[in-house]
């Protein structure tokens, strides 16, 4: 963060990619082993928000100051599932709502581009 920081870039949001993947798993099976203590059948966005939260990705986002969760979503295809999140300050306003379309996130409304940092976890940063 602080590299980004020091070139000027102001990062607004933290996107989370998390799979069931064995290796790329944590924070996937942190969210559900959460979802799952909760002892219900379906979950609200509360709920989901609060699963969020409690990955090592929520935790290293609310040390930023990402404390918001804007987007949550549960996806599965042919090959893999995975829950896609988006972290943000509270003084930032959330990205439009979702498209039709589960597939895509719809990105905030400002010229950013996106940077991984690993760990099905990425940078957005928002140009000036």
């Amino acid at each position: 963060m602080r590299y980004f920081r020091e070139q000027g870039h102001d990062i607004r949001y933290l996107k989370g990619d998390w799979t069931d993947a064995p290796q790329e798993g944590t924070n996937y099976n942190q969210y559900w082993n959460y979802l799952r203590g909760l002892g219900k059948d379906t979950f609200t966005d509360a709920d989901k928000a609060a699963a969020a939260r409690r990955t090592w990705t929520g935790n290293q986002a609310r040390l930023y100051g990402f404390t918001d969760v804007v987007d949550v979503r549960e996806l599965q295809d042919a090959f893999e599932r995975k829950v896609v999140v988006i972290f943000g300050k509270p003084q930032e306003q959330a990205p439009s709502p979702p498209s039709a379309e589960p597939q895509k996130i719809t990105p905030p409304p400002t010229p950013e581009t996106g940077v991984s940092v690993g760990g099905g976890a990425s940078i957005r940063v928002a140009k000036e």
